[in-house]
């Protein structure tokens, strides 16, 4: 099965083959050619695949990598197909899309920008590793790096853990008034489009 993955590190997807495993539950997959020498995956980066489906439909799974085996360049992966499912659309206000995304964040208004990563986004908030201590409730600013794009987004620290040994954050996007959530809900779709046109048009080139 071929397969493009994205990685946050790199701006377009690379293709990937599936070495065993079912894509919609673990999945091992080998990197192709010589693009991923580069890439400092570590377990617990949020992967996203794609596969082409009947009549070339782009078929989108998030994941994480849960094992490394650098010697055979494979990459244990846990991943689900990116639908937005009743029950899900039931339990949140916002279906939660997988990404793999660099950003960068630092509290409102003063300190310094620390590195970070998208895992998921929604219309209403995202999920996120970064190297920043941030206590829940505190207010943050957030850039969010999509192709060409650097999208800026005011939020508030809703929920933290540690996961794969880094900080994981739950954050609310914060709008103050009915043109900001407009704003905000255009800035995200953006983010969506363009991520998914990409995988798209990486899943034909190759």
């Amino acid at each position: 099965m071929s397969l493009v993955l994205k990685h946050y590190t790199k701006l377009k997807p690379i293709a990937c083959k599936a070495l065993s495993g079912d894509i919609n539950k673990l999945i091992t997959v080998r990197l192709d050619g010589v693009q991923h020498r580069d890439m400092a995956i570590l377990k617990g980066d949020p992967v996203i695949l794609g596969m082409l489906g009947y009549n070339d439909e782009p078929l989108i799974y998030g994941g994480r990598v849960i094992a490394i085996n650098p010697r055979k360049d494979s990459f244990l992966i846990c991943s689900k197909r990116a639908d937005a499912q009743a029950e899900e659309l039931r339990r949140r206000e916002f279906f939660r899309y997988p990404a793999s995304l660099i950003a960068d964040v630092k509290p409102a208004g003063l300190g310094k920008w620390e590195d970070a990563c998208i895992i998921d986004i929604s219309y209403s908030g995202m999920r996120i590793y970064s190297a920043g201590k941030f206590e829940v409730d505190s207010i943050i600013e957030l850039n969010v790096f999509s192709g060409n794009s650097i999208l800026k987004f005011d939020a508030m620290i809703s929920r933290k853990t540690k996961n794969f040994n880094r900080n994981e954050y739950g954050i609310q996007i914060i709008n103050e008034d009915k043109n900001n959530i407009y704003a905000t809900q255009n800035k995200i779709f953006k983010i969506l489009r363009a991520e998914t046109s990409l995988m798209y048009s990486c899943l034909l080139d190759f």
